[in-house]
């Protein structure tokens, strides 16, 4: 039997030659990730009532228009309703993003009571607010996530009955 032995010179190009196509298949796999479309809330329950705060649970269904799935967690930030402060959200758990599809992000929203009591008519009338989001979350493939910031702002009929 035959054996080949590579010469230090031939390890070294090897060596390159695989370190330069991991870069290429990297930068060909991060292409700009377009930004998931806000569809509706699902669900909206209150869990607690204490003092001026309440915790919110929020289903918000989205729409992943990337051709490619992703994995999000960690999410956090602050909304707001008409320019007034709401509270602050977070979420805590995966969540699967299949490719080209719907998806549902369970939110936890800790809102400043003051500020739901002045609108308060207007959500049992069943009125359009003006919904603003920010904050940031992590999004990744394959155990390695990036922050990717939540900026959303738009138009929500909230009622509760």
């Amino acid at each position: 039997m035959l054996a080949y032995i590579a010469t230090k010179k031939e390890m070294k190009f090897l060596n390159k030659s695989w370190f330069v196509l991991l870069i290429i298949i990297v930068f060909a796999s991060c292409r700009a990730m377009k930004d998931p479309d806000y569809k509706s809330i699902d669900s909206f329950q209150v869990q607690s009532v204490r003092g001026d705060t309440s915790t919110l649970v929020l289903n918000v269904r989205y729409y992943n228009p990337n051709n490619r799935s992703l994995k999000l967690k960690d999410a956090e930030g602050d909304a707001y309703i008409d320019s007034l402060y709401l509270g602050h959200f977070s979420m805590d758990t995966l969540v699967k993003i299949a490719k080209l599809s719907d998806f549902i992000v369970p939110v936890v929203l800790k809102a400043n009571m003051k500020n739901i009591y002045k609108n308060a008519a207007s959500v049992f009338m069943g009125t359009e607010f003006n919904i603003r989001l920010e904050g940031r979350c992590k999004v990744g493939k394959g155990g390695v996530f990036f922050p990717y910031p939540i900026k959303y702002q738009g138009k929500q009929t909230l009622k509760l009955f």
